[in-house]
């Protein structure tokens, strides 16, 4: 075989094992890693009603199963797919989870399908949720929900006061904690994330049993340690 024909060969063996092994002294392929593109955000319908009003708006967003939210400025922005209202133009815009939401208004936040979970069920981490890692669960920081709902609070904190503050929310400020979590800055300029947003795992009728279900059981509070 001529050297002509054995570099023909060589670059043909080469070839076919796509860079995966070096061949005839050949130095390795380099992969090319390829990044996917966003996704462009999807606006399906746009409607303008001026007379829209938050109870209104919340009415509308119950009847497709999702939970308001609302926007001080245009730096707000919504959870994900639903709807959303623009408050001074009046433009209702149905959109996807990567479509530009509106100023100054409200969203409706679409929720999955219920399953017909109960309270109980969400609370307690029941297997057929499958949720994922234990550490996800509701019962991994508020207990199993069989005699009490556990609620944590800082470890200067008082027990009782907490308890009041507690119970005097509103069923609205509960499912928007259960929905989109709790997060926000301490005194001191430090964020923190003190429970995960749920909005992709239970219905609205889910959270709804399952605050009903927290009002109906005594409360008992935990501090958590704070970090050294």
């Amino acid at each position: 075989m001529s050297m002509k024909d054995s570099d023909v060969s060589c670059a043909l063996l080469t070839a076919a094992l796509a860079g995966l092994m070096g061949g005839c002294g050949t130095r390795e392929k380099e992969k090319v890693i390829e990044t996917p593109q966003p996704l462009a955000g999807v606006v399906s319908a746009t409607t303008v009603d001026k007379t829209l009003t938050l109870a209104s708006f919340t009415a509308l967003c119950e009847t497709r199963g999702g939970l308001v939210q609302t926007h001080a400025s245009c730096a707000g922005a919504n959870t994900c797919a639903g709807i959303s209202y623009h408050s001074s133009s009046g433009r209702l815009t149905e959109h996807s989870c990567r479509s530009a939401n509106s100023c100054g208004g409200m969203s409706c936040v679409d929720l999955p399908a219920d399953r017909g979970l109960t309270g109980a069920q969400i609370l307690e981490g029941a297997p057929e949720i499958a949720m994922g890692a234990g550490e996800s669960q509701c019962n991994y920081c508020h207990g199993t929900g069989q005699s009490a709902f556990v609620l944590p609070i800082p470890p200067d904190a008082d027990p009782e006061e907490r308890k009041a503050a507690f119970q005097g929310k509103s069923d609205a400020a509960l499912l928007g904690a259960i929905a989109f979590g709790i997060h926000g800055v301490s005194a001191d300029g430090t964020a923190y994330a003190n429970m995960p947003a749920f909005y992709k795992v239970y219905s609205l009728a889910e959270m709804k049993r399952l605050v009903t279900h927290l009002r109906s059981l005594p409360l008992e509070t935990k501090n958590w340690r704070a970090v050294p």
